[in-house]
């Protein structure tokens, strides 16, 4: 796991390999492996890279996601925990219980944090309506 250094403008990213597979598959009588990937915690966004440096594979939005922790007793493996917003449920194992926890805590705090998207409620496009009047 690594926290990478800001010039002070921009946020902090934090990344590390994770096992991961995608809870939904296409066809349904392949098994598919796990895949070791290399995420990334940015600007709300939960991004999944080939490896460090590698090609960007796919993104998710981390606001209003669902962070949960897995039981062994549920899937077979330690250290296993689950990320799913409206669109996609990413499925992945951290090398400890220690790391696991790291990113559970990351993961949470972006999904209760700031929208990605300024997003503003009607009542705030009127009032700023009527103040051009």
């Amino acid at each position: 796991l690594q926290i990478t250094g800001t010039d002070g403008e921009h946020e902090e990213a934090f990344g590390g390999n994770l096992l991961y597979k995608r809870a939904v598959r296409t066809a349904c009588y392949k098994a598919k492996p796990w895949k070791t990937r290399y995420f990334a915690v940015q600007e709300h966004m939960l991004n999944c890279y080939s490896n460090q440096g590698g090609r960007l594979i796919r993104s998710m939005p981390l606001e209003g996601a669902e962070i949960k922790e897995l039981a062994p007793s549920d899937h077979g493996y330690k250290h296993m925990f689950s990320v799913s917003n409206r669109s996609f449920e990413f499925r992945m194992r951290a090398s400890s219980k220690e790391d696991m926890e790291k990113w559970l805590q990351i993961l949470t705090d972006e999904a209760e944090s700031r929208a990605v998207f300024g997003h503003m409620d009607a009542s705030v496009h009127k009032a700023h309506a009527e103040q051009d009047r």
